[in-house]
């Protein structure tokens, strides 16, 4: 009966761990931005690059990313697709450092058009910060764009000029926060920083 009893337990405790593989190799093979045999490289991983906003401040910024784990009880549907997930940093001239949690989603698999999504710390919500970036992968090159956000109001100006042009002037918060603001990553073996790194 023990006997029974315990290779009964056994099965079922192996069956679990092969389902649980066989949802994340499911994940892996149907996701090339992230399947870690991939000629081209992943999406997934760490990266690291810089800008300079339109008032001439530097900002540094690190991506982590991974995979998002598929429960064993999802089902068919939008909530299901794949997505990455991790931490992006950023360091500013004054060496102030944030923490981000960010999301990044890959629609049809086309790594010319992925979207990010973080999410800022409290401390930050007065600050200008990041907003949503999209952006493309080229092997180890990560290229993001995207308005970084300021607090206050946003409003956009329609006039004409002399010629009969229609042209239009954005105002916001912060003036790093009126124009869009580009970084280009590579990716990189070393940890996220802790505290900001000398520049």
């Amino acid at each position: 009966m023990f006997t029974t009893l315990r290779s009964r337990l056994i099965g079922g405790g192996v069956g679990i761990t092969l389902a649980t593989l066989a949802y994340w190799s499911l994940d892996y093979l149907t996701t090339p931005w992230a399947n870690p045999f991939s000629a081209n490289g992943t999406l997934t991983g760490r990266w690291s690059g810089a800008t300079t906003t339109r008032t001439g401040r530097p900002l540094r910024l690190w991506i982590s990313l991974s995979l998002h784990a598929r429960s064993s009880s999802c089902r068919a549907g939008a909530s299901c697709r794949p997505y990455a997930e991790g931490t992006a940093i950023t360091c500013d001239e004054r060496g102030t450092r944030r923490s981000y949690r960010i999301t990044a989603t890959v629609p049809d698999n086309d790594e010319s058009r992925i979207r990010f999504s973080p999410t800022p710390p409290p401390e930050a919500a007065q600050e200008v910060h990041l907003g949503p970036l999209t952006g493309s992968r080229t092997g180890d090159t990560l290229r993001l764009e995207g308005r970084l956000f300021a607090p206050g109001g946003v409003t956009t100006t329609l006039w004409t000029d002399e010629n009969g042009v229609d042209r239009s002037t954005l105002r916001a918060g912060h003036p790093d926060a009126e124009v869009t603001t580009t970084w280009t990553l590579a990716r990189s073996t070393a940890p996220l920083p802790r505290s900001c790194p000398p520049a």
